[in-house]
């Protein structure tokens, strides 16, 4: 049995000691007189120094105890991983000079060539693989453009920017969703010639890992002709879907400018201040906004300039009242995120 006695006071401590002594010879009960220490300052305990001070760890239990086997272990795991990585290394390096004997530099392409596809890769929708044709195509080669609005004199622009990249027109023959995703976010830079069936990755010049506020898009405007939104192959408006899901996640307003419309209504032709009025030009943007999922009031129709010599004010106010919107919707998400 192991006691401990502690006390506020020596002359209260001898005190205490000598009642547990005496408590112990009436029960006839002994203590061996080596194994007793009396009025220390400090005593050990289950590894720890009980003093007048507090409690504290015992120096001589605290110590780690070096164990030869594990670090020999170790050390021939590290040797192990770096013989591996040294083999690895080396198999890459001769891997690659194999395949160099067959690889050839990447033909240059430039905006507006045409490029025919091979299918070995990609996963068609053909009953069998063997009637698939090797090639298809032909694909144009798209840019994305940036826009700036000058103002006054040389120089001077206007505080935004439009980025015009072409349109969708089918899976096979557009630019890939994740494209038109990063563009965005900003992640794509000016100048960019994308590819209808790969899309930009994090190596190219042309990729920016970290975009700030002003490279993303502030306000996503599509352009749709008037007299073919009712002959657009559902394909072409699941894709606009898609794009326009992924810009409402990231809190982007979106407009539709809707253009051709003398084209579309013989009544507008005559008289553009009657496009309001116009029963087939709602019907299209009613159609439009059912397709899209967007709202009537972010739909711009316009009339475009392809065969006037002069300036056209009816024309100006339509195009300039959708622009006067498409600037407001940017400016409010650039309110809201900074």
């Amino acid at each position: 049995m192991t006691s401990l006695f502690f006390s506020c006071s020596l002359q209260v401590h001898i005190q205490h000691v000598r009642r547990v002594l005496q408590r112990l010879l009436e029960n006839q009960l002994f203590a061996k007189a080596e194994k007793c220490s009396f009025h220390n300052q400090s005593v050990p305990f289950l590894g720890h120094i009980i003093s007048v001070e507090g409690i504290c760890m015992d120096p001589a239990k605290s110590s780690e105890a070096a164990v030869p086997s594990v670090q020999a272990f170790i050390s021939r795991c590290r040797r192990t991983w770096r013989r591996a990585r040294e083999a690895l290394l080396r198999t890459r390096e001769c891997t690659k000079r194999l395949a160099d004997r067959r690889r050839a530099e990447a033909p240059r392409y430039i905006c507006g060539q045409r490029v025919w596809l091979s299918t070995k890769n990609l996963p068609l929708k053909v009953p069998f693989k063997k009637l698939a044709p090797r090639f298809i195509g032909p694909y144009p080669i798209v840019k994305c453009n940036t826009y700036k609005m000058k103002k006054g004199e040389a120089g001077f622009f206007y505080p935004f920017t439009f980025t015009d990249i072409a349109g969708i027109h089918n899976q096979s023959n557009s630019i890939m969703a994740n494209d038109i995703h990063r563009l965005l976010n900003g992640h794509i830079i000016d100048g960019y010639t994308f590819n209808p069936v790969s899309s930009i990755t994090e190596d190219d010049p042309k990729y920016k890992r970290n975009p700030i506020l002003k490279d993303r898009i502030h306000c996503l405007v599509a352009v749709l002709p008037a007299i073919t939104v009712s002959l657009m192959h559902e394909e072409v408006f699941a894709q606009m879907r898609a794009v326009r899901e992924k810009a409402r996640d990231l809190g982007i307003p979106q407009a539709i400018i809707m253009t051709k419309v003398d084209e579309a209504c013989p009544l507008v032709k005559e008289n553009l201040e009657k496009i309001y009025k116009s029963k087939r030009i709602k019907q299209k943007m009613d159609d439009c906004s059912s397709r899209l999922g967007v709202p009537m009031s972010f739909i711009y129709p316009v009339k475009n300039y392809h065969e006037e010599h002069a300036i056209n004010v009816k024309m100006d106010v339509l195009i300039l009242d959708a622009l006067q919107n498409i600037v407001n919707f940017a400016n409010d998400y650039v309110e809201a995120h900074t």
